[in-house]
Formats: C-alpha cells, structure tokens, sequence
C-alpha cells in the first residue's frame, strides 16, 4: 500500500459517516448489548483522539443519558410534589419517594455526578449508576430474566 493511500490517525470522518456507525451501534442494543456495553464503547471512543471518534462517543452516551443537560425551568427544588411528579411522570420515571427524593431524581437525570469529569464520561448522574450496577453484576438483571 502506497504510503500517500494510508488512513492517517487523526483523519476525520464525515458527519454520515459517523451517523451510520452510531446507529450501528446503538441498534445492537439487546438483552445481552445493554447500556453498559454502550457506555465501554462510548468510552472507547472518546479515548481515541479523533473528532470523529469523538462525536460517535459523545452521540452514545446521548443515548443513554438522553436528558443530560435538559433544562428543568419547570420545575425547580421549591416546586410543589405534585409538580415534580407530573415532570418524573411525563420522563416515564418512578414517582414514589419524598420530596427531596423526586427532586434528586430529577437532577440525576440532567446533571453529571460531582465526581466525575464530563469531559471522559458526558453521562447523567442515574445512567451512571445503572451502569456501575451493571459492570458489578456479572450478568444484568435484563440477561437474568431471560436466563430464567
């Protein structure tokens, strides 16, 4: 191979590019392909170095931390119960606990944990907590009820 026909190392990809490998990987997403799979990939790729490695990183932990960020002007720690469960409610999340718990849940899933640089790990406090769940069990809960 003619050294000028070699891929270089920092070479980007285009956006489709990048797109089409995303979906790839997030359509392998199955009882035995969870979020923490997802999450080793992700990791993966923001070690790379490229932009393009970079971008497919930063689109998987979107995935599965797809409120990262989200503005939660609606509601606020001073927000009536009622008001945070309608907010837990509309994301499809637990609406059981006390007020400081709801709202803790609603932060979980907008922030990153304190401890953790967004920069290597751009996933929300809960997904975080999911995955580490899931890296300490040898098999997740999802591949144990279909294990039976």
């Amino acid at each position: 191979m003619a050294e000028s026909s070699r891929p270089r190392s920092g070479m980007d990809l285009p956006t489709d590019i990048t797109d089409i490998i995303t979906d790839m990987l997030l359509e392998q997403k199955s009882l035995t392909y969870d979020e923490l799979d997802i999450s080793r990939d992700a990791a993966k790729c923001m070690l790379v170095g490229s932009t393009a490695f970079t971008t497919i990183g930063l689109t998987l932990y979107k995935a599965i931390s797809p409120r990262l960020g989200q503005s939660t002007e609606e509601v606020t720690e001073v927000s009536s119960v009622p008001q945070l469960k309608g907010l837990l409610k509309a994301w499809k999340l637990p609406l059981s606990g006390s007020k400081p718990q709801l709202w803790k849940r609603i932060q979980d899933q907008v922030s990153v944990p304190e401890d953790c640089d967004d920069q290597c790990c751009p996933c929300s406090a809960a997904t975080r907590d999911i995955v580490k769940g899931l890296g300490q069990a040898m098999v997740s809960p999802r591949q144990r009820r279909c294990l039976g």
